[in-house]
């Protein structure tokens, strides 16, 4: 991952100056989640006890920039402007020939604040350094787990609502920007290596082929798949002679794209779905007018104390229709 974007996410997802008393800890805590590596559970007792993030992995793979644009109130406004002309000789300019027309689609994104809570006892803090624990940095790291997941999910299929239980955003998979393909794939007819790798070639190209050409800088360059055909893709061999799976002949074919796979396209309303997207800043953005905030702490009891923390979210911001496509995998 390019370091300019580990940045821009370590920037834009937490309020680095709400985290006063355990802030190298969260920040120790940040960097750890975002690495190259493969992500796996690990622990270190000092300064504070915490877990790589699967959901942080998985947040960075998709490389969709945080926008911290807006305000936290009511709701924001999504600016698309769709540039129309382009340049001519100069010495036949007539007939407004060379001339640029940019027309500009406005929408508004209601705004959702979120917030929780956690709260600790004397006792516990004596206990746990004991044992060179940390309690406030590690409640403060797994309220940053909680919040990277909900990202995750609000990127992926849009702001859950807890008390509704809806989800009252789009995401990727029912972005309705997105152009749904047709016929779907079923993956009991992909009975060859070469069936399956043109099923998943034929999905790709055929929405790079339809984009406009002002648009053509947006083709897809990310592709999240179900589980059930990813693993498909992973585990079928070509014949003697190539020497790799499905998988690896379509990263090799198309060395500009990122293929990954996520739970979260195995159930969309009961279907499965194979999504394919333009991660550009000026294709989509996810909108979080507030980052992840932390209160002061607070003695709310005798030996006891508690701490509020807090982010405002608006959403998958798709700022081109049809920089992406989806697909349902049966």
């Amino acid at each position: 991952m390019h370091e300019d974007f580990k940045k821009h996410l370590n920037d834009s997802l937490i309020n680095k100056e709400s985290c006063k008393v355990a802030g190298k800890a969260i920040d120790d805590a940040m960097t750890a989640r975002f690495t190259d590596f493969d992500p796996r559970l690990y622990v270190t007792l000092d300064p504070t006890i915490y877990k790589a993030s699967l959901d942080a992995s998985m947040l960075q793979k998709l490389g969709i920039r945080i926008n911290n644009s807006g305000d936290e109130c009511g709701q924001l406004a999504s600016m698309r402007s769709i540039p129309k002309g382009q340049f001519w000789i100069a010495t036949d300019c007539a007939d407004d020939k060379g001339k640029l027309n940019t027309d500009i689609d406005v929408k508004m994104m209601d705004v959702f604040g979120k917030t929780i809570y956690f709260e600790w006892s004397e006792t516990a803090v004596r206990c746990a350094m004991r044992e060179n624990r940390n309690v406030l940095a590690e409640n403060q790291s797994g309220t940053y787990d909680s919040y990277l997941a909900e990202l995750l999910e609000s990127a992926l299929v849009g702001v859950w609502d807890n008390k509704r239980s809806i989800y009252l955003t789009n995401g990727l998979f029912t972005a309705p920007e997105f152009k749904l393909s047709t016929p779907a794939i079923t993956i009991a007819s992909l009975d060859t290596p070469e069936k399956l790798f043109q099923a998943v070639s034929n999905f790709i190209t055929s929405h790079n082929t339809l984009i406009p050409d002002y648009y053509k800088n947006y083709s897809i360059d990310t592709v999240i798949i179900p589980t059930n055909l990813y693993l498909k893709l992973s585990s079928t061999m070509f014949a003697s002679g190539v020497g790799m799976t499905v998988a690896s002949a379509l990263a090799t074919a198309y060395p500009m794209i990122t293929f990954l796979n996520s739970h979260y396209a195995d159930n969309i309303d009961g279907k499965k779905y194979m999504v394919g997207f333009n991660k550009s800043e000026n294709a989509l953005i996810l909108r979080v007018p507030r980052p992840l905030t932390f209160s002061d702490t607070v003695q709310n009891k005798g030996f006891c104390w508690r701490m509020d923390a807090k982010y405002a979210i608006a959403g998958l911001d798709v700022r081109i229709d049809g920089s992406g496509a989806r697909i349902e995998v049966k």
